[in-house]
């Protein structure tokens, strides 16, 4: 199944950005895998660069930064090739 992930932000009456990305649901490994459940993940399939001049890292927290880092990186290679 493939799902679009859209985070974004609004502000009221003024203005709103959105990112976009498309993720394919694969089956994922935890470490802890409560009562033998399954669990899913999700796995990128399009890799569109983000502005890093748009963004503002200090209003956002570590889980934001270290996504926003992993994905700079990775479609930055990507380009690359």
């Amino acid at each position: 199944m493939v799902l679009s992930n859209e985070p974004g932000f609004y502000q009221d009456g003024e203005f709103g950005i959105r990112i976009e990305n498309l993720v394919k649901i694969v089956p994922a490994n935890p470490e802890n895998n409560f009562k033998d459940r399954k669990f899913c993940t999700f796995e990128n399939l399009t890799f569109v660069p983000i502005q890093k001049k748009m963004y503002k890292f200090n209003l956002s927290d570590k889980f934001m930064r270290t996504f926003l880092t992993e994905q700079f990186c990775l479609t930055g290679s990507l380009l690359k090739c």
